[in-house]
């Protein structure tokens, strides 16, 4: 079911009633580094993609959970192994669901460079219309930025497999919050991985360019 009418901020999820959940399990082998250990913003930089993942959703999640393969590049975490070894993204998303404390868990790919609080928001915002929420940006649901009840934890096959407790933000909506819909740009080969710090450096450079002008526009003229 997509949705067209308004998000209602009323009923928005508060981030007490959420568990986050990062999924780090896949072996990348298309890309051939772990993708949760890639350095980001740039291949020098000190923090990884995992922790940029981890700081955006505890702006909005009570507690945050790793789940997937353990490893020595993860010992800052506790990561909690799939309950279901072989079950692939399923498997991590079941054990998320298994392990939470809250009703609601927000379970996302450990490879979204660009991920938004605003568009996590918005999921919850329309958390009061059914058991799941993710965005539709291109063919198919996000299912791995998706907002999931735990009640989903029973059926979590089926869910996933038919899409019949998936309630869908539409690319129109989502675009309020992410005009170019970069939140959901992962990174699958080492082709991804360039552009998305071509793209984090133009960021950068923006953003850079932007605070010079304020500056020189809010300075102060001699006399």
């Amino acid at each position: 079911m997509t949705l067209s009418p308004e998000p209602s901020p009323t009923l928005a999820l508060s981030p007490s009633e959420v568990t986050g959940v990062i999924l780090t399990g896949g072996h990348s082998r298309r890309l051939g580094r772990d993708k949760a250990l890639l350095p980001w913003p740039a291949e020098d930089s000190a923090t990884t993609l995992l922790d940029h993942v981890h700081t955006v959703l505890r702006s909005v999640c009570a507690t945050v959970l790793v789940i997937g393969r353990p490893r020595p590049g993860l010992r800052t975490y506790t990561v909690i192994p799939d309950a279901y070894p072989g079950g692939a993204s399923l498997a991590g998303l079941a054990t998320g669901l298994r392990q939470a404390a809250t009703p609601w868990v927000l379970a996302l790919a450990c490879d979204l460079p660009f991920l938004q609080e605003p568009v996590l928001r918005l999921l919850y915002a329309h958390a009061h219309e059914a058991d799941a929420v993710a965005p539709h940006v291109r063919e198919e649901p996000e299912t791995l930025c998706t907002l999931y009840h735990t009640h989903c934890l029973a059926v979590a096959e089926d869910m996933l497999v038919t899409g019949e407790y998936t309630v869908t933000v539409p690319a129109a909506a989502l675009r309020r919050a992410d005009p170019a819909l970069r939140a959901f740009f992962n990174l699958n080969t080492p082709a991804d991985l360039a552009r998305a710090r071509e793209l984090a450096q133009a960021d950068a450079r923006a953003a850079g360019t932007s605070s010079d002008r304020s500056t020189t526009r809010d300075s102060p003229i001699g006399t």
